[in-house]
């Protein structure tokens, strides 16, 4: 069984870390940071700067603006190409002068939830969201079926791309880089 773990913030070991805004195109227009989070291609102005919103300790893996992942070029550098088929990556600065750093947009997505060991609740037809009636509404304890994703080393989960997910190998590549980050939560 291929072991999978949810990538998230460390908030105990890097309490007083920096947090990352929405991205910025050279014109400095806003960029919903959301766009980077739902395991789509991304086609619209490329990003080039993202502003810190709030000062801290720099980290090489960042979960910014609505979890929009943020990786040095350490990170990016540990990281076996091959491991990365299935993300857009686009260099962008951070703050005023900060060089080095890229959104990783994943653009992988498996349907791969455990219901029945996860805590699952659906949008139903009282919650006067026609739309989304079936899907998702929130997902705690998640887990998910390995054997459904055993061949990818990142990805969104389809239907409730909030968690970023990776495999063990993946993890191994990065997980000794100092000041990383970010924590690992198994999800399988």
């Amino acid at each position: 069984m291929s072991t999978f773990f949810e990538v998230v913030t460390d908030d105990i070991t890097f309490a007083n870390r920096w947090f990352l805004d929405e991205p910025l195109t050279t014109a400095s227009e806003a960029i919903d940071a959301r766009l980077f989070r739902y395991g789509v291609s991304y086609h619209n102005h490329a990003p080039h700067r993202v502003p810190i919103q709030q000062e801290g300790v720099r980290v090489e893996f960042n979960l910014g603006a609505f979890d929009m992942p943020v990786v040095s070029r350490e990170v990016l550098d540990h990281i076996p190409p091959a491991y990365l088929t299935d993300c857009e990556i686009y260099p962008v600065v951070i703050g005023n002068g900060v060089n080095g750093f890229s959104i990783l947009n994943v653009v992988r997505r498996i349907a791969c939830v455990d219901e029945l060991r996860s805590s699952i609740m659906k949008w139903n037809v009282e919650d006067e969201r026609p739309d989304k009636i079936g899907c998702y509404r929130a997902v705690g304890d998640l887990h998910i079926v390995s054997s459904l994703a055993r061949e990818y080393d990142i990805f969104r989960i389809d239907g409730w791309e909030v968690p970023l997910i990776v495999s063990e190998r993946f993890k191994s590549s990065i997980e000794d880089i100092s000041n990383l980050g970010i924590s690992f939560v198994p999800v399988t």
